[in-house]
């Protein structure tokens, strides 16, 4: 398989993990605000470990959100640059999906229900998505795109269209979004996405390059990449309340 390069730097935590299908090199880094000064060290820690150079990479890749705006930016902002640098291409990934097969590898999704990754995205919302694990490979099926918006609205949406699913519910969304009456089979508020689950997701996007893939996770050209805020007014919000 190919050799990627992979990080996550879109929550309050950032990892890096990169490998080629049978061997995985990874870095974890849970100190608040230091994503700017952690990431770069981290990232020549597992390539140095590896005994690889970011010329013997195929790809980088990147959680592209939604999540925090600063994480995201920096996260985009030093995978851009290893981009230009090494004239790789750059595999975007949805955090919330990154944050669904991180649940998977940490054994949460061993059935036949449906996960609900779920962030806080702070001002009385959160961003969720709802995937089920295809039954032929390691994939997920999208049955709910990537959305903000109040946590009641997710509870409502699960109980109207989702009831008799099981659940399992994770990231820190689940903290602020109402549990009650849904059929929730596993719980973990406290994850948080990880670079060894976007490596994964990275060797199967990268292998369906030139076929048609998910909006939300995509390979993009070298240097090229646009970030998943879906709240794009949130400093106009922010400016206005300060402002009452």
């Amino acid at each position: 398989m190919s050799k990627i390069l992979a990080l996550d730097a879109s929550t309050e935590v950032c990892s890096v993990a990169v490998g080629d299908g049978s061997q995985v090199t990874s870095r974890f880094c849970d100190i608040p605000k230091s994503h700017s000064k952690m990431l770069l060290p981290l990232i020549d820690e597992v390539l140095t470990e590896a005994n690889l150079t970011l010329a013997d990479l195929d790809a980088i890749a990147v959680t592209r959100g939604p999540g925090s705006f600063t994480g995201i930016r920096i996260g985009l902002g030093i995978v851009q640059g290893l981009s230009y640098g090494a004239n790789i291409p750059i595999v975007g990934l949805s955090t919330l999906e990154a944050l669904a097969e991180t649940a998977r590898q940490n054994g949460l999704c061993e059935h036949d229900g449906i996960i609900v990754p779920c962030l806080d995205a702070r001002m009385g919302e959160v961003y969720s998505s709802i995937y089920r694990p295809a039954v032929d490979d390691n994939s997920w099926l999208a049955l709910v795109a990537a959305s903000v918006g109040a946590p009641e609205k997710l509870a409502a949406l699960l109980l109207k269209q989702f009831a008799g699913n099981s659940i399992v519910a994770v990231g820190h969304g689940w903290h602020v979004a109402p549990l009650n009456d849904l059929s929730v089979l596993a719980l973990d508020a406290e994850l948080k996405p990880q670079a060894t689950a976007v490596l994964t997701l990275a060797q199967q996007y990268f292998a369906l390059a030139g076929h048609v893939v998910a909006e939300e996770s995509s390979v993009f050209p070298v240097g090229s990449i646009e970030p998943i805020y879906l709240r794009n007014e949130i400093t106009w919000q922010k400016r206005q309340r300060i402002r009452q």
